[in-house]
């Protein structure tokens, strides 16, 4: 499996496993709108393209082929501040 930075055309993807991630884990404690709420503002492109152009984050995906998962890093505090893999990685 290789990590790499993340690039704009990776977006697709990042969404992708962001929606699927927060959706089946959050359904059963947070109401449709909350969930909705959150993905607009931290996994919309606009978002991520800010978070990929940054020089506080670092956002690297991984996979074989397709985008699969992303680990999100911040550079200030050099900690992990989330890990999103893909249910069929």
């Amino acid at each position: 499996m290789r990590i790499r930075p993340a690039v704009p055309a990776d977006i697709e993807g990042i969404r992708a496993v962001g929606e699927a991630g927060w959706w089946g884990t959050y359904s059963e404690y947070r109401t449709p709108g909350y969930i909705q709420a959150a993905l607009d503002r931290w996994w919309s492109t606009e978002y991520l393209l800010d978070v990929i152009g940054s020089e506080r984050h670092v956002l690297l995906v991984a996979g074989r082929g397709a985008r699969r998962g992303y680990p999100s890093k911040s550079r200030l505090i050099c900690s992990y501040s989330s890990l999103v893999i893909s249910p069929r990685a």
